[in-house]
């Protein structure tokens, strides 16, 4: 795909097309899927990283887009909120409540490791998991952070 993004065949506005209907929605659906924080921000930063070539700033200026890194990490904000809400038998709040267990002598990073750095950062919430307890409280707050960061599209 990075072929692609640097081919000079493909006008600057095939290339936004692209991005748009392909490359940020698997982001996003990567995110719902609960993939590892490490493979998501591994991906995303070597996408950020293609971006870089042309400046950042000048192209989410320039094609009045946001970051995607910020996108998905508010899109994950938003999606634990619905899980911290959920009855204590679903599987996505079990797997974001319960520790994970191995053998291995470095304990995994979990999800919620991710969610709460996120929330840290972008909210600056320590406490995150009593802020999602108020719906409407939690979507002010989502939204706050969409306007602050510059993200006008819906999640």
């Amino acid at each position: 795909m990075a072929r692609q993004f640097r081919s000079r065949a493909l006008s600057r506005k095939s290339k936004l097309c692209v991005y748009k209907t392909i490359v940020r929605p698997v982001l996003l659906y990567g995110l719902r899927l609960g993939l590892p924080p490490g493979l998501v921000n591994r991906n995303s930063q070597s996408l950020k990283e293609e971006w870089k070539r042309r400046k950042n700033q000048e192209l989410y200026t320039k094609f009045k887009e946001s970051d995607v890194v910020r996108v998905m990490k508010i899109v994950r904000l938003k999606w634990a909120g619905y899980a911290v809400r959920m009855g204590s038998e679903n599987p996505p709040r079990k797997l974001l409540m319960e520790p994970l267990h191995g053998t291995r002598r470095r304990p995994k990073l979990q999800w919620a490791d991710g969610v709460t750095a996120d929330a840290t950062n972008i909210l600056g919430l320590r406490k995150w998991m009593t802020a999602v307890r108020g719906r409407d409280n939690w979507r002010k707050l989502l939204q706050e952070a969409r306007i602050r960061h510059g993200i006008v599209e819906p999640l």
